[in-house]
């Protein structure tokens, strides 16, 4: 099985939420884990905005590097996404 993880799937896995939780058994789960290239921007655009310390973005966009291939985004990646968001939110 392989899943795309958004910025809204990271953030939830990085506050511990149970939406994070789901996301964190699905990634375990997973043969392959894409993340789309422009989650890093989004990602770190909110925690700067939230006055998070450089280092602690840095710290969380380096799991995201290790933990997940980064691709470019398509259509292809957009849908895949989608479908990934639905499933979590069942």
């Amino acid at each position: 099985m392989r899943i795309v993880v958004d910025s809204y799937a990271w953030i939830e896995l990085f506050i511990g939420s149970s939406e994070g939780e789901k996301v964190r058994e699905r990634m375990l789960e997973a043969d392959r884990v894409f993340t789309p290239g422009i989650v890093l921007a989004e990602i770190a655009r909110k925690y700067h905005r939230e006055g998070v310390e450089r280092e602690a973005i840095r710290e969380r966009l380096r799991l995201i590097v290790e933990t997940s291939e980064i691709i470019p985004i398509d259509e292809e990646v957009a849908l895949e996404s989608a479908s990934c968001y639905e499933e979590l939110l069942s």
